[in-house]
């Protein structure tokens, strides 16, 4: 398609023919994407036995594309890295966007510990074979938990310990980056409010002598329907430096220990009338000192219980309690869907305890909008009017806007459509690549399709939830091949 007729597909009212075929129709895009250069995986290995367990993994890559991220469990979540041995691990150097120059990766095994890979330079392939170290030691915690005195002590309680690797952003070179803390052990507390609990002694990890700070615990007490953090007695933080393990743990509840309420900054968005429709989403994500992050999602139609914080205090305003476990945040960010207008941004800092910032959304035009529309072809034997059809726009430059190593990039259910009996369909969409809020962003996004029928779910090969179509794409006809879904 020539670069005129890319531009005329983005004006209002043009339609972008997709059409989705069959599995087992085998008929490929008109045009391919060009092929990102590959560089080999770099393989990890552990010494023998020690890549067992619940392995958990940060990675950061660095290239021509900027820099991407990726954490989770091994086993259960990855993204961008495999288990290729009982003890060895390849990490893609290659992604969507581009090759990797280089790369850093934290893995933590329960038998071995931490593994901290540094690999500067990517061209061939690398493997890196982690050195054996004696085993991480065990400490166990011995305490009581001392209810206040206004509050009955709970049966059925559980306490929970969890690390959190503060180590990481210093070990990544980044001011600041989104933590995530990993469940250690958990007991049920006894009659005498008593519990043991047994953690590895991170303290004494060779791999993180070199962090002044190895990273913290945190004392969780649950029941069905509550929970509360815990704050170690004499201490003047919740979570407790992992230094301090070996000390006997004596906990308290809500006690006269907890700070006074600190008070709250609140930040107010005000939008142009109207824009608030049923189908408005938004996400946030706050700030504060000394280095601590969260995130929130809000949607008009969902139970307000879902994101406390965010409350709708007019019809065209949304009110955020800016502050999370008590610590007020020092700034916010937020990004707002609006079907009729589209993406509006927010960046707010120098936020005040207790004072309230009003943002006003600037009002201007309705979208553009484009055309998506095609025709599925079901698989043998399932009929085209039974199967419902599913459109999402994924803003894919979440993690740029909101400065994170990485995070879960947020989606927008676009719509849902019956198909019609010759399994034609057609999404009115606005044409993200062309928001005003979106120019500074080099992937504006993408769009996704799914399907599914009362009992099965389908994706399409080329235009699935890892893939996505472009917002301009560069061909008018589209041959997909539809498949039914897999799950791990």
């Amino acid at each position: 398609m020539s670069e005129t007729m890319m531009h005329s597909g983005r004006v209002q009212g043009v339609r972008l023919v997709i059409l989705l075929a069959a599995a087992g129709g085998g008929i490929s895009a008109q045009q391919e994407k060009p092929a990102v250069p590959a560089v080999p995986p770099v393989t990890i290995v552990l010494p023998q036995g020690m890549g067992s367990g619940d392995v958990r993994y940060s990675i950061f890559r660095t290239g021509s594309f900027g820099t991407s991220g990726a954490s989770g469990n091994l086993d259960r979540n990855s993204k961008g890295i495999k288990r290729t041995g009982p003890d060895q691990f390849a990490i893609d150097a290659t992604t969507a966007d581009g090759s990797a120059a280089s790369m850093q990766a934290i893995l933590y095994s329960p038998a071995y510990g931490f593994a901290l890979v540094d690999v500067p330079s990517l061209t061939n392939e690398t493997v890196i074979n982690v050195p054996l170290k004696p085993p991480v030691p065990i400490v166990q915690l011995i305490g009581r938990v001392t209810w206040p005195a206004d509050h009955p002590v709970s049966t059925g309680v559980t306490i929970h310990v969890s690390y959190v690797p503060t180590f990481e952003c210093k070990f990544f070179s980044l001011p600041d980056c989104m933590l995530t803390s990993m469940r250690m052990a958990s007991t049920t507390l006894g009659p005498d409010n008593q519990f043991v609990l047994d953690v590895p002694d991170f303290a004494a990890d060779p791999a993180l002598q070199r962090f002044s700070s190895k990273g913290m615990l945190v004392f969780e007490a649950a029941t069905r329907s509550t929970s509360y953090r815990l704050r170690v007695s004499g201490e003047k933080a919740l979570d407790l430096p992992v230094e301090r393990a070996r000390d006997l743990v004596t906990l308290t509840v809500n006690g006269a220990e907890q700070p006074a309420p600190v008070p709250v900054p609140r930040v107010v968005v005000q939008f142009p009338p109207g824009l608030l429709s049923p189908q408005s989403e938004a996400h946030f994500f706050m700030r504060g000192s000394p280095s601590w992050g969260y995130g929130t999602g809000w949607s008009a139609e969902q139970d307000p219980r879902m994101a406390p914080e965010v409350r709708r205090t007019g019809p065209d305003e949304l009110t955020l309690d800016a502050s999370r476990g008590g610590k007020p945040a020092s700034a916010v960010k937020a990004w707002f869907y609006m079907p009729a207008y589209g993406f509006a941004l927010i960046d707010v800092d120098q936020l005040i305890p207790g004072a309230t910032r009003v943002v006003g959304v600037p009002e201007r035009a309705p979208s553009n909008r484009i055309t998506l529309a095609g025709r599925v072809v079901p698989p043998a034997g399932v009929s085209a009017s039974g199967m419902t059809i599913d459109l999402w726009y994924l803003a894919d430059w979440t993690c740029e806007f909101f400065v994170l190593m990485d995070c879960g990039v947020g989606g927008v259910h676009m719509g849902s459509l019956k198909l019609a009996p010759d399994g034609a369909f057609s999404f009115d969409v606005p044409d993200f690549s062309l928001d005003p809020s979106l120019q500074t962003y080099r992937n504006k996004g993408s769009f996704h399709f799914s399907a599914h029928t009362r009992t099965t779910d389908y994706d399409f090969k080329e235009v699935s939830i890892l893939q996505g179509l472009p917002l301009a794409p560069s061909q008018t006809s589209l041959f997909l091949t539809a498949v039914k879904r897999q799950f791990p």
